[in-house]
């Protein structure tokens, strides 16, 4: 055994017995009186006060923002649910306001629905990168999803550099505590506050990875879990011997996911009419049009004008809006993006500029402490494994566009930061991923999903050490408020603990296009 080797077997193995000690410091971690208020209506509000570093519980504590939707049927309830809508970097608080009636009713009825803002994000201890409001908005509207040929490249990593510097200079030493194996801590802290003898948990999209996460540090305090969208946390987190050579979301599978769902869309609209897909009806196949499109705009942008406004689209911009757009499967949003592929095939690229504003600068829900551009970067860098040369990543987004067309570049790129990232987090958890909680744990996948593939979902059941599938044929990301049959699925699991039969398969309420 080669020193270094043996170097890195040690470090690993400190890492793994360390899990448990940092689990047991958050079951020490004194239990805390919440006061709960009104908020946002027909909201109550609390904050908790967590530990920076677990293995230091008596030094620096944090604040974390939390909201509470009570159960609509308290004579009935069974408890509490905990969730998280995903990002990372994404506010629970602003999730539950704007979307906790999406949840199933049986669930709404039965239990308080729980979600914070995790570390680092939004009203919890905020990640900051910028000295100024300004500063960020200069360094958004400069900087392309991802670079689209060499002189975009130098300018692109210079930047991506610079940010990563900023968050170092802005917000120091919190970026050393924000892997997601701390906010699951966090969250069992809050658990024991409110009383609840055992943890429910709905985890969407990076917040099936907090689920993962929470069941293997504190396994034997789930009573169910519902994941739906999966992370493939063996890929995202290490990968298996690639860690530091592919970037963690080209790992989890995301170009694949967003190209074949792209494909998915063509397909649909082979089968409709114009009237639901403008690419349909004529001789060309949709997805020839869709790429024929992609290659005359690659490396040429164009000037557009429209009556909010003028600017430039480029390629980088489309791939993105084509990613962003296809997540939502809605049938009213596939039209339009339908409509701006078929108008930029005929070299018409208004309607597609009006897209990529939409998606390229999303506008936060009122009263949001937004800041998921920089919360992202930040619990990312620390949880994940990337290149660390970043002069490597052209020739690494390449490999990725060459495995899953127009999409590597996209997905890869994501995570560019991290290649200069100024912190590390020691108490991040990177498996094993199999013990076993008392329940099976409820993993949902989508047939299309174009950020968290299914196969991801297939490879989770079977890397967790209790868990059962459950498979939504459908398209879009996660399947959320998309089957009336997962969701009474998901409501009689809450409620019993007892999941659905292997193999069981649902439909989507609807589909994006009707077809023949």
């Amino acid at each position: 055994m080669t020193r270094r080797l043996g170097a890195i077997l040690s470090l690993t193995a400190a890492l793994v017995s360390a899990a448990p000690a940092l689990a047991a410091a958050a079951d020490d971690t004194p239990l805390q009186h919440l006061a709960w208020h009104p908020c946002y209506d027909h909201f109550q509000c609390t904050t908790a006060e967590v530990p920076l570093d677990y293995r230091d519980p008596a030094g620096r504590h944090i604040s974390l923002a939390f909201i509470r939707m009570p159960a609509s049927d308290p004579a009935h309830r069974v408890g509490t649910v905990f969730t998280d809508p995903g990002g990372p970097g994404m506010s629970g608080v602003d999730d539950v306001r704007y979307s906790g009636s999406a949840l199933p009713e049986g669930i709404r009825q039965r239990f308080d629905v729980v979600s914070f803002d995790p570390r680092g994000v939004g009203g919890s201890a905020p990640v900051s990168c910028f000295a100024t409001s300004a500063d960020k908005q200069r360094f958004v509207a400069g900087l392309p999803p991802f670079p689209d040929g060499p002189t975009d490249e130098t300018a692109y990593r210079d930047a991506q550099a610079e940010f990563a510097r900023g968050c170092a200079d802005h917000s120091g030493e919190l970026l050393s505590h924000l892997s997601t194996a701390n906010v699951a801590r966090d969250m069992d802290v809050l658990r024991r506050a409110i009383g609840a003898p055992a943890m429910n948990y709905i985890g969407y999209s990076y917040g099936t990875y907090l689920g993962q996460t929470y069941a293997n540090l504190f396994p034997h305090t789930v009573r169910t879990m519902v994941l739906d969208g999966n992370v493939d946390p063996v890929q995202y987190s290490t990968g298996v011997g690639d860690g530091l050579l592919t970037p963690a979301f080209v790992r989890n599978n995301g170009p694949s996911g967003t190209w074949e769902t792209l494909r998915a869309f063509a397909d649909l609209c082979s089968r409709t009419d114009q009237q639901h897909c403008a690419l349909a009806g004529d001789k060309a196949p949709p997805l020839k049009k869709i790429t024929t499109a992609l290659d005359k705009l690659r490396g040429h942008p164009v000037p557009v004008t429209i009556p909010t406004g003028s600017g430039v689209l480029s390629y980088a911009d489309v791939v993105y809006t084509l990613r962003k757009l296809l997540v939502s499967a809605n049938p009213q949003v596939w039209s339009v993006l339908s409509i701006g592929l078929q108008n930029l095939w005929t070299s018409d690229y208004r309607v597609m500029f009006a897209l990529s504003q939409a998606a390229l600068h999303p506008q936060a829900p009122p009263s949001s402490l937004d800041n998921s551009l920089e919360a992202a970067r930040a619990i990312e860098c620390v949880d994940t494994d990337n290149p660390r040369l970043p002069t490597a990543w052209p020739a690494i987004a390449r490999l990725a566009d060459l495995r899953a067309p127009y999409f590597g570049s996209d997905w890869a790129y994501v995570t560019l930061p991290c290649a200069t990232w100024h912190a590390a987090d020691s108490a991040r958890y990177t498996g094993p991923w199999n013990r076993i909680t008392p329940n099976p744990i409820l993993v949902v996948g989508n047939s299309y999903d174009p950020a968290t593939p299914y196969r991801n979902s297939v490879a989770v059941s079977r890397e967790l050490g209790n868990a059962r599938l459950l498979t939504l044929r459908g398209w879009g990301h996660e399947a959320r408020g998309r089957s009336s049959c997962v969701d009474g699925h998901e409501t009689q699991y809450m409620l019993t603990g007892t999941p659905p039969p292997a193999g069981t398969t649902c439909a989507p309420d609807t589909a994006p296009f009707p077809t023949t």
